[in-house]
């Protein structure tokens, strides 16, 4: 039997040009999501801080819509409500406010949102470092190339021996290669961002500027009281307990004294009665919640200490050696060398505290998310440690 080409040719090209035609965009339901997914794409185009952002993905993320659906709400209907406004996120506040408790399935949509907006805002702090490291990057590069290519000039020109100029290219292409790493990992967050919103990886986006941490360590009062009301598997569990009447003074263990060793196998050991087992379970989860809440909580002051260490003592240094080394050059007392060599380090500085920022406000948000609600304003403590006394400001006078 003899196939004729043209249907055979017909058929590829159909089978390539279904291979190759453009996705099916998903529709927008104009009673779910119509209005709410145009709003969110409106506002993409002006700058956005974090609690902006979690606002967007609570109107836009896949996910998130699907938990709105489950609590009987809509992205559309969120909008309506004022949700996308400007100001300080208080999620509890917006999303629960204060009922005596919640049923197990409500609790377990609500803790979704929270932790939904947990990742969200880790993800901007992260995009917005990355954004904020882009210029530094730029200058660290062309310093670079400019060192490289005085290393080629000299060896050139005989003034450099051939263990130098392998040692000073080697160095280069070490810096080189962090440079390309960093920008990597700086695409790399600004993709993890545009997933956690729930838009397409190639959206356009404008990040407000990394906020500055505060000049001081952060000291807080009564956060495992706050996390007792606002942590909700514990609230859970101690609504649970308050509502059973029968943990009382007579749920003893019902034993003999035992004689030691105590388990010889000659005592006959009694057994836990009634709820004691999970009071005590519940003892265990607020002895590990405070111990936590002291852990992230030093975590977040050692963050601002290097922060603000960097900030107000070692990046100011560094600029001032820079202006010197300028100087220097200018009157022929430095080579080039030195002078790119000082301004790399500063550049390298610069890096290191657009890092502790981030920091700074990730340990805050890790601290926050534990907690389980939004931390009250603590007290800001000064550090103790004085700072480095300045050699150029108060230069030594010469007789």
């Amino acid at each position: 039997m003899t196939i004729s080409r043209f249907p055979i040719r017909w058929l590829i090209a159909l089978s390539l040009s279904t291979a190759f035609a453009e996705p099916i965009p998903f529709p927008s339901l104009a009673r779910f999501d119509a209005a709410a997914q145009t709003t969110v794409q409106n506002r993409l185009a002006q700058p956005f801080d974090a609690a902006t952002a979690v606002r967007l993905a609570l109107l836009q993320h896949p996910e998130v819509r699907n938990t709105l659906l489950d609590l009987g709400t809509t992205p559309n209907a969120l909008l309506a409500a004022g949700w996308l406004h400007e100001g300080k996120l208080d999620l509890w506040q917006e999303l629960i406010g204060n009922p005596s408790q919640l049923d197990d399935r409500t609790s377990k949509l609500v803790q979704n949102l929270l932790h939904r907006s947990q990742i969200v805002q880790e993800a901007w702090y992260r995009a917005a470092a990355a954004e904020a490291l882009r210029p530094a990057l730029t200058d660290q590069q062309t310093a670079t190339e400019a060192l490289m290519e005085l290393a080629r000039s000299r060896r050139d020109a005989s003034n450099l021996s051939r263990l130098d100029e392998a040692t000073a290219l080697a160095e280069v292409g070490d810096t080189r290669l962090e440079v390309m790493e960093e920008r990597q990992t700086g695409e790399m967050a600004l993709l993890d961002l545009r997933r956690e919103l729930g838009i397409n990886p190639d959206t356009p986006l404008k990040l407000a500027p990394l906020p500055t941490p505060p000049a001081g360590i952060p000291r807080f009062k009564g956060l495992l009281e706050l996390a007792k009301q606002y942590n909700l598997p514990l609230r859970h569990v101690l609504n649970t307990l308050s509502q059973d009447r029968s943990v009382s003074e007579q749920n003893t263990l019902r034993q003999t004294v035992p004689t030691l060793p105590l388990f010889s196998g000659k005592n006959a050991l009694g057994h836990k009665e009634n709820q004691l087992g999970t009071r005590l379970a519940a003892e265990t989860d607020v002895h590990e919640l405070a111990s936590k809440l002291t852990e992230l909580e030093s975590k977040l002051a050692l963050a601002q200490q290097r922060w603000q260490a960097l900030a107000q003592e070692i990046l100011p240094q560094r600029q001032a050696a820079s202006t010197e080394a300028l100087k220097h050059y200018n009157g022929m007392l430095r080579g080039v060398d030195e002078l790119l060599k000082s301004r790399m380090a500063e550049l390298a500085t610069q890096q290191r505290l657009i890092i502790a920022q981030r920091d700074y406000w990730l340990a805050w948000l890790a601290l926050e998310s534990l907690v389980g609600g939004k931390l009250p304003t603590p007290n800001y403590e000064q550090p103790t440690i004085k700072s480095i006394p300045s050699i150029i400001e108060a230069p030594t006078k010469h007789h």
